[in-house]
């Protein structure tokens, strides 16, 4: 008869792996994996002397993703994600002197699986397109904050060097902007410029109607400008020349990102049940869907689906004492984008707006008010999502699904 057999890995990034292989009776093997094809296999070998049937393996990580875990997935092998929190108040049942080596970490998850199994569920992968559409978004997001810090940099580098020309270019991330920059870096290159060059610059930037942005520049130029130090103005120079060259690549890269988005949102299940909510342009709702995903099972009630969003907070309470603190355990990705979301929709959707208005009015700040916001919106979604329906304002506000006059 087979017995469940529980492994628990330590990953590392570039140090060998640990891994702990145990029976409901003992340790039964603990070993060094490097990270590597070739280490993979040395585990799979060892697993299988001791338990030939996959589906009798339960193995235990702290990262539910890597290329490591991908090979344990597509094997046949049952992966249970472990929060690292979660680990360290268990390692705590074994180690009371606060000892942490690679090895018990190991032994720790392999022995939470055995004790505990029940508080987790093992990892279900979404399929490969809300997989990569994940990726994808996130990415993107991250690209864009790097479009802002570098923004950041360009603005602080113009008011230092060239500043009369900041008022002009309200968008410096537009094209036309950091192709007028990128020609033109200092006052005395700009003035000097003809107003043919700087059409052209223009028109190559793919600016609709340069001519009346050059009688603009022409305007801003012939102001009183201060005088910049000489030295300010050869050092600014270069460093607006390096930021403009490469926020015309990030912009460029940024437009390639949402092609792919778009073109992978499109034959995505989802797609329409998402674009139907108010304020979720197409960024948004693609990075929403992709963020619950597409296994069902996965959020069975919509107060699961505020948890792993960070919506919704965290009551503590003890006999008479009770608490009520911000969640921190959540995917901070899928939070961040029920926050931009949650945003949006205060001027396409009324109730939206009412609710978080009575929030504010309630004492709560902004973030607050939208996490309150967006605990409502994930039941919303959530609904929407588990039956294919699209979102009518009308059918909710209705049916008393938010009752915006209840908004406290």
């Amino acid at each position: 008869m087979n017995r469940v057999l529980y492994v628990g890995i330590d990953l590392a990034e570039t140090e060998p792996h640990r891994a702990s292989i145990l029976n409901d009776a003992k340790v039964l093997k603990e070993l060094k994996i490097e990270p590597t094809a070739q280490g993979l296999a040395s585990l799979l070998h060892a697993i299988a002397t001791y338990e030939p049937d996959k589906s009798q393996v339960l193995i235990a990580v702290e990262r539910p993703d890597g290329p490591f875990v991908g090979e344990l997935l597509q094997g046949g092998y049952t992966i249970y994600p472990i929060n690292p929190k979660a680990l360290e108040r268990y390692r705590e049942r074994f180690t009371l002197a606060g000892t942490k080596t690679d090895i018990v970490d190991a032994r720790c998850l392999a022995s939470l699986l055995r004790t505990d199994r029940d508080a987790y569920r093992p990892l279900v992968p979404d399929s490969p397109r809300t997989r990569e559409l994940r990726m994808l978004t996130r990415d993107l997001a991250d690209l864009e904050k790097t479009q802002t810090m570098l923004v950041h940099q360009l603005r602080a580098a113009l008011y230092a060097s060239f500043p009369g020309i900041v008022a002009v270019f309200n968008d410096l991330t537009a094209p036309s902007a950091l192709g007028f920059l990128k020609a033109f870096p200092t006052l005395q290159e700009a003035s000097q410029a003809s107003d043919d060059q700087i059409a052209a610059v223009l028109k190559a930037a793919g600016y609709a109607s340069p001519d009346r942005k050059v009688a603009q520049l022409r305007q801003a130029l012939a102001r009183p400008q201060f005088t910049v130090d000489v030295a300010v103005v050869g050092a600014k120079r270069m460093l607006i020349l390096s930021l403009t060259t490469t926020m015309i690549t990030l912009h460029q890269q940024i437009k390639a990102y949402d092609k792919r988005v778009s073109k992978l949102f499109e034959g995505h299940p989802d797609r329409e049940v998402f674009q139907s909510l108010p304020g979720a342009g197409p960024r948004l709702s693609a990075r929403m869907a992709a963020e619950l995903g597409d296994r069902r099972e996965r959020f069975p009630s919509p107060r699961d689906v505020a948890a792993f969003a960070g919506m919704a907070p965290v009551t503590r309470q003890s006999g008479k004492s009770r608490i009520v603190v911000f969640r921190r355990a959540c995917s901070k990705p899928f939070r961040e984008t029920m926050h931009q979301f949650g945003f949006c929709s205060l001027t396409r959707s009324p109730w939206a707006r009412a609710y978080y208005d009575a929030k504010r009015a309630q004492g709560k700040g902004h973030a607050e008010a939208l996490r309150c916001l967006g605990c409502i919106w994930l039941r919303i979604i959530h609904a929407m999502w588990t039956h294919g329906t699209l979102y009518d304002e009308e059918r909710f506000v209705t049916a008393r699904s938010v009752p915006a006059a209840q908004a406290g």
